[in-house]
């Protein structure tokens, strides 16, 4: 029973780097009736637990999530993948921006030479 609260801990722990997480699993009640008082000391507490406890993965039932998840955030291709989509919705809110512009400097000269 203590392997999984340990194993429930550390997964929490790794999830849980800064207030903006712990509000966020709050909010998804995937955390519910902690009471710390804010998420920061949330945050604190499960990065504190985290790095304190001794946990042997190999003998964890959720051993596979856990090294998936460290597979994950040492994966940096969803990092990049993310920044390019962003970079990609800019630029074209960037070309359509510049294109209603250059449509509506063409209508005012038009409009100005031709009354």
């Amino acid at each position: 029973m203590f392997e999984n609260i340990t194993c429930y801990i550390t997964i929490l722990g790794k999830l849980i780097s800064n207030s903006e997480d712990a509000a966020l699993l709050s909010e998804l009640q995937i955390m519910k009736d902690i009471y710390f008082g804010s998420n920061d000391a949330v945050a604190r507490f499960f990065w504190d637990m985290g790095q304190e406890m001794m946990f042997d993965i190999r003998r964890s039932n959720l051993a596979k999530l856990l090294l998936d998840m460290e597979e994950y955030a040492n994966d940096q291709w969803h990092l990049w993948l993310t920044r390019m989509k962003l970079l990609i919705v800019s630029l074209i809110g960037v070309m359509l921006l510049l294109v209603l512009t250059i449509v509506q400097t063409t209508f005012a000269g038009i409009a100005y030479f031709r009354p």
